[in-house]
């Protein structure tokens, strides 16, 4: 239930964070750069509660295979 969850909002900021890269000519500087910089935390944050929600199974499929 919680994975679902963070992948649901991993997606949202990934996105977020390469729209605000790839239209930042288009976006206001005030808007842009609190903007980006929060979410690039943000996704930072997610993507470390991703492996760690997924630890187990990253456990199983990789490190015991090369152990």
């Amino acid at each position: 239930q919680m994975l679902w969850w963070v992948n649901l909002v991993l997606l949202a900021s990934f996105l977020t964070q390469a729209s605000t890269g790839m239209f930042h000519d288009a976006i206001a500087f005030r808007i842009f750069e609190p903007l980006h910089s929060f979410n690039g935390w943000l996704l930072v944050i997610l993507a470390v509660s991703h492996i760690v929600l997924n630890w187990n199974w990253i456990k199983t499929n990789f490190i015991a295979r090369f152990i």
